[in-house]
């Protein structure tokens, strides 16, 4: 018989805690803490990062280990924000982060205002903020992890999925500052790498540090991209597919972290892709289609 056991459970885990923690933080309708809790993503070293709201009108990122049982802040904004995507970097210095346009209370320090707000935050040492993408289409973010058993690497790599339709991969030199920290190098004009500039489908895959996404010029094609610990990444195969016409409503995102704020879409046709964890054969792959 299969046994499942929960490795993290938010009320358990985290809330649990806060509650223990800001007991006097209170909310003035309800007289109960407020702790509005939100799941962001599950990095590829197990860690979840998620967000809570308090009643002091803050947000904060931060991350629960569930390996140590411990629960770290990793960064604060000093009003309430809606977060549709987050991604932490492996060496926990830098933070990506996409907001969406409805903020709550006071007007939005960062500029252009758009309908979604995508930051580079450096939340070790410097706590320097660069605005990434400002655009009114959703956009995704996930750092590439590289393999957990390697040193400290200085640069970081990161995905950027934006619903036009275009898949960019970022790369942010870092640079030792005290013999230990590591900051940001090139703030000014970050490198980048265009992996397709068409899709209507897309996911990733974790463990493997794959991209799989579907492309409809002429006629559907699934490729697979894997990427490696350097900047290199390479296409691994081009599927055709016979596919109805416009299949999906929208631009689908498949395993880009949590996403509260997005809506639920029941219409079109589901598609995920399974894979043998190891990622070391494609016998084990499997496409699942549902209409």
């Amino acid at each position: 018989m299969l046994q499942l056991t929960s490795a993290f459970d938010i009320h358990r885990d985290v809330v649990s805690r806060l509650s223990a923690r800001e007991e006097a933080v209170r909310s003035r309708r309800e007289n109960v803490l407020v702790a509005d809790t939100q799941i962001l993503n599950v990095e590829r070293d197990e860690g979840v990062v998620y967000c809570w709201k308090g009643a002091t009108g803050n947000t904060r990122i931060c991350k629960y280990d569930p390996h140590t049982k411990q629960n770290k802040l990793l960064y604060t904004f000093d009003k309430q924000v809606c977060i549709s995507s987050c991604s932490l970097n492996r060496e926990e210095t830098l933070l990506a982060v996409s907001l969406t346009r409805s903020m709550q209370g006071g007007d939005d320090h960062f500029k252009p205002v758009s309908k979604y707000l995508t930051l580079l935050i450096e939340i070790n040492p410097i706590n320097n903020t660069k605005v990434i993408k400002a655009v009114d289409c959703k956009v995704k973010v996930q750092f590439l992890y590289p393999h957990l058993s390697r040193s400290t690497v200085l640069e970081s790599h990161l995905l950027v999925a934006a619903e036009d339709g275009y898949i960019d991969q970022y790369h942010i030199l870092l640079g030792r500052q005290e013999g230990c920290k590591f900051v940001m190098q090139n703030t000014e004009h970050l490198v980048k790498d265009r992996v397709t500039d068409e899709f209507c489908w897309v996911q990733w895959d974790s463990d493997t540090q794959r991209l799989f996404f579907l492309t409809s010029r002429e006629k559907y094609v699934l490729k697979c991209v894997q990427f490696f610990p350097d900047h290199n990444f390479e296409t691994l195969f081009e599927l055709p597919l016979e596919l109805p016409s416009n299949p999906f409503t929208s631009v689908r995102f498949i395993n880009f972290g949590h996403d509260q704020y997005q809506e639920r879409e029941h219409e079109g046709m589901k598609l995920m892709v399974f894979t043998d964890k190891s990622g070391k054969s494609f016998d084990e792959l499997w496409l699942t289609l549902k209409i």
